[in-house]
């Protein structure tokens, strides 16, 4: 399960992100093909992707334009080479269940679960600002009063998903926005 935890500086509350390395599947994994980045200016299904943010094992987020509701949305993508195996399509469809039944101002929300032109992805609430890794990595370490506001919301965020009885299991600093 993949979600991403938002924490925020006073101005505003944290959240979970989806974890860049997949959980290995039960069965063997597709392997030899490589993800291709989607160009900036296509359009999926009625997003126009706007540039990569991040790559990682189990797909591609983008930052993309909705131009129905004039916003900014994040679009994660399953990788071709997994979209064509009934397992890994349905563990993504699962993902995106689990995280539609969360409602939480430290969870990232889930807008949509697309197909478009053979490409599965989940439309997403675009987190602007640096992750807490990047964050540690410019100013480290931190502030015993910020370390603690920002454990608190991870937390709760942590809470909240256990309550419905979703496991992250990828918490680490890059997934925490």
């Amino acid at each position: 399960m993949g979600i991403l935890l938002l924490y925020h500086p006073r101005e505003r509350r944290a959240a979970l992100t989806p974890p860049e390395k997949p959980v290995s599947p039960q069965k063997s994994e597709p392997s030899g093909q490589t993800q291709t980045v989607i160009p900036s200016g296509r359009q999926l299904g009625s997003y126009q992707v706007r540039s990569l943010l991040g790559k990682g094992g189990m797909g591609e987020v983008y930052r993309a334009h909705d131009p129905k509701l004039a916003r900014d949305v994040a679009i994660k993508t399953l990788p071709a080479e997994f979209a064509g195996h009934a397992e890994w399509l349905a563990r993504f469809q699962r993902e995106a269940r689990m995280l539609a039944a969360l409602n939480h101002p430290n969870i990232a929300a889930l807008y949509g679960l697309e197909e478009s032109g053979g490409v599965h992805y989940l439309v997403m609430e675009l987190v602007e600002g640096e992750t807490l890794a990047e964050r540690l990595h410019r100013a480290s370490p931190l502030a015993p009063n910020e370390a603690l506001e920002i454990c608190a919301q991870v937390a709760e965020a942590l809470q909240a998903a256990h309550e419905k009885s979703i496991t992250h299991r990828d918490i680490k600093p890059a997934n925490i926005r």
